[in-house]
């Protein structure tokens, strides 16, 4: 990644690799210090928007244009930030044919919109339902944080697990990451590939699920925002605060267990 040009986030597979495996080797009574952060007034806990670069959402609209994408997968991890471990994402746009190009998600601290105006958003999910999943994030303690990216569940789903040996594959299991399908991704595409390179954004934003299942054991949502666009019969009108109007995707499912080498099609198809 270019520390110089925040519009340049690429980062190369050892870097990439890096992230993932601390993560992976973060002990369970640390991971909720990831999440927190020097800032202008002191410890603060990490609850607003990771950004793409400009480089990432470029490669995602070339990519989608030549029909080469898999998913979009958000993969967790951490890097050392003012001399401790903090939460670090990386998004990866995955190819059909299994390669991927990684980019760093950079964190933007929480502003106050200067002029708030009035509602207008279109989003694949509803304002209302993105604001009460950032709502139950920030108000997650820091055990139920840590808790929030544990879960029993199957190393990774098969179709042809026995019931009887079902109970036997049940384990906590740390995410890994997150995919959000092709479908999603054709709508996402939809509306960043119009808009000026200005006007174009793609944001992560953290949030917590109100219920918890085998196939979803996570209680972290990870949810995508770009920018809105005019109504369309796949989209359901909502509301947002700085009236910009957003687009929000969280249709995505979790590794494990719907890893590469288990049942994914369901999300795939």
């Amino acid at each position: 990644m270019n520390l110089l040009n925040p519009k340049i986030t690429h980062i190369e597979i050892d870097h990439a690799e890096t992230h993932k495996s601390s993560w992976r080797d973060c002990l369970p009574s640390e991971v909720s210090n990831l999440f927190y952060r020097q800032g202008t007034s002191g410890i603060e806990r990490l609850d607003n928007y990771f950004k793409l670069g400009e480089d990432g959402i470029h490669k995602l609209i070339e990519l989608s244009g030549k029909e080469l994408l898999l998913c979009i997968r958000i993969y967790m991890g951490c890097h050392k930030e003012d001399s401790r471990d903090q939460f670090a994402p990386l998004l990866a746009l995955v190819e059909k044919q299994g390669h991927e190009h990684h980019y760093k998600l950079l964190y933007h601290p929480k502003v106050v919109p200067s002029n708030p105006s009035n509602f207008s958003t279109m989003a694949m999910v509803t304002h209302g339902m993105v604001d009460l999943f950032r709502i139950n994030w920030n108000e997650l303690s820091d055990m139920e944080l840590a808790d929030a990216f544990s879960g029993i569940t199957v190393g990774k789903l098969n179709i042809n697990l026995q019931a009887e040996n079902a109970t036997d594959e049940l384990k906590t299991r740390r995410v890994k990451f997150y995919d959000f399908p092709i479908l999603d991704i054709e709508q996402m595409v939809s509306i960043l590939k119009p808009l000026d390179k200005e006007q174009r954004y793609l944001h992560l934003q953290l949030g917590a699920g109100l219920t918890v299942r085998v196939t979803h054991p996570f209680n972290f949502r990870p949810i995508i925002a770009i920018p809105g666009q005019v109504t369309t019969n796949t989209i359901q009108e909502a509301a947002t605060f700085d009236g910009t109007g957003e687009t929000y995707f969280e249709r995505s499912q979790p590794c494990p267990p719907y890893c590469p080498d288990g049942d994914t099609g369901e999300l795939h198809q």
